[in-house]
C-alpha cells in the first residue's frame, strides 16, 4: 500500500529555516540544498512502509493513542504519524 505524504506548514517553514541555517553556517549552498533535497527525499520515502520507523517513546510526541513515529536523516529527526482515510 502506499500512503501520501503531507508536509505540513509548519514542518515546511522548518525546512527552510534550517535550509537558512546551513547556508549561512557554513556559507555553502551546494551543501545546504544537497542536505535540504535528501531531508525531502527522507520524507517522502514515508510513501512505503511507514511502519518500518520507531515509534517516538520519549518527549511530546510520545502519546500512546496518536502513535507518532521518526526517521532519522542525518543530524534530523523526522516526526510523523500514520493517518487512514476511507474516501
Amino acid at each position: 500500500m502506499k500512503y501520501t505524504v503531507l508536509i505540513q506548514e509548519v514542518a515546511s517553514k522548518r525546512i527552510k529555516e534550517l535550509f537558512l541555517k546551513i547556508l549561512y553556517d557554513y556559507k555553502d549552498p551546494i551543501n545546504a540544498s544537497n542536505y535540504i533535497d535528501g531531508l525531502i527525499e527522507a520524507i517522502y520515502s514515508l510513501e512505503i512502509l511507514p511502519n518500518r520507523c520507531a515509534l517516538v517513546k520519549n518527549g511530546i510526541y510520545s502519546d500512546n493513542v496518536l502513535s507518532y513515529r521518526y526517521l532519522l536523516y542525518k543530524n534530523s529527526k523526522i516526526v510523523f504519524k500514520i493517518t487512514s482515510f476511507n474516501f
